[in-house]
């Protein structure tokens, strides 16, 4: 009979959780904004800011660039805190810069004390979007 042995696994508290999502893209492939396309009567980029908020995430930093215009006022009423990278061109890495960083300047500094984040990034609602979250490790047996 194989030894029991232990075994890490992360946990993150719910609490702890910060989002950011990236809608700063132009859609040059697709025509159209994506991020401002209806998706259950609602632009995509409310709707995964909505989610997160009900996810009881926060901070929720949105990264608006392209049609940064049109994209604060799909996010207007969203206890959300939205940030326009001017620089969107590159690519997404530097929308990712410009999330982390109004995520530290809007309280999330917790997350980067801990080394231990786990990096979540992924279509979410046709968005683009990435959680940061701090990990503990718990021994289970």
């Amino acid at each position: 009979m194989p030894k029991s042995s232990k075994r890490s696994v992360l946990a993150a508290d719910r609490a702890d959780v910060g989002e950011i999502i990236l809608g700063a893209g132009a859609s040059t492939r697709m025509g159209v904004p994506k991020q401002l396309l209806k998706f259950g009567g609602e632009p995509v980029l409310r709707r995964a800011a909505r989610v997160a908020l009900e996810a009881d995430c926060r901070p929720v930093v949105v990264v608006t660039g392209a049609n940064a215009v049109a994209s604060k006022q799909a996010l207007r009423g969203l206890d959300v805190c939205e940030v326009e990278n001017k620089q969107w061109k590159p690519g997404m890495s530097s929308s990712v810069r410009v999330g982390v960083e109004l995520s530290v300047a809007a309280g999330a500094s917790q997350f980067f004390k801990n080394r231990n984040l786990f990096f979540a990034g992924g279509m979410r609602n046709g968005s683009f979007s990435c959680s940061l979250n701090p990990v503990r490790r718990q021994s289970i047996e």
